[in-house]
Order: C-alpha cells, then structure tokens, then sequence
C-alpha cells in the first residue's frame, strides 16, 4: 500500500499566516529596540552633560564665594581702618 501525502490548503495558509506574523513581529520587536536604544544613548549623553554642568557650576559657585569673602573681608579691614 502506497502512503499519499495530501497537505490542505486551510493547513498551509495557516502555517504562511503564523510564519508572516512571526517575522512581523520580530521586526517590529527589533524597530521598538532600535528606537529605545537611541533614547537611550541620547538620555546617557544628556545625563553627563549634566553632570559636567553640575561640576563646572560648582567650582564656579566655589569660586565666586571665595572673591566674595576676600572681598568681604578687604571691606572689613578697610573699615577697621578708619
């Protein structure tokens, strides 16, 4: 007896149907983890610059109260002088 392979037309489009849908997927998947990689460089980028601000302003705040007491303390003398 001779065995017959018989493949149904709904069986195939099902099996076309879940294969295209998985391939959607998968590139739908790796668009949405492209995008999210780049938001995610760009928020890297801006969270150092700023934290390069934050440090800059600092030393610059530090400096600014450092002329303010010699200043301060010039004033004091000048009066103390009189």
């Amino acid at each position: 007896m001779k065995k017959s392979f018989t493949l149904h037309i709904d069986a195939a489009v099902v099996l076309v149907l879940i294969f295209v849908l998985a391939f959607a997927a998968i590139v739908y998947q790796r668009w949405q983890y492209n995008n999210l990689l780049d938001e995610h460089i760009q928020l890297q980028w801006k969270a150092q610059d700023a934290d390069v601000n934050v440090h800059y302003l600092r030393g610059m705040l530090k400096k600014y109260q450092a002329n303010e007491n010699s200043q301060t303390e010039t004033v004091a003398e000048e009066k103390s002088d009189k």
